[in-house]
């Protein structure tokens, strides 16, 4: 639940900013080889198994994987 509240506090900082489009391929290319990540989740946008991620999280500049996969030096 903290990591939820600390993801979104970082979006909020970032005044909501996007990753560009290389970051958000590399990071979908990640998540996509991860053994918990279910791309048929979170109504179609992809969810993440073990910490509950949604595809959304990509999308934002200042997110970070949360079991270390790509963090938001990927913008």
């Amino acid at each position: 639940m903290i990591e939820i509240i600390l993801s979104a506090v970082n979006v909020v900082k970032s005044g909501f900013s996007q990753a560009n489009e290389d970051a958000l391929l590399k990071r979908l290319k990640i998540c996509n080889s991860c053994e918990f990540w279910d791309s048929n989740g979170w109504q179609g946008l992809g969810k993440c198994k073990k910490c509950g991620c949604s595809g959304l999280k990509l999308k934002m500049a200042a997110s970070k994987c949360p079991i270390g996969n790509w963090s938001e030096e990927l913008t």
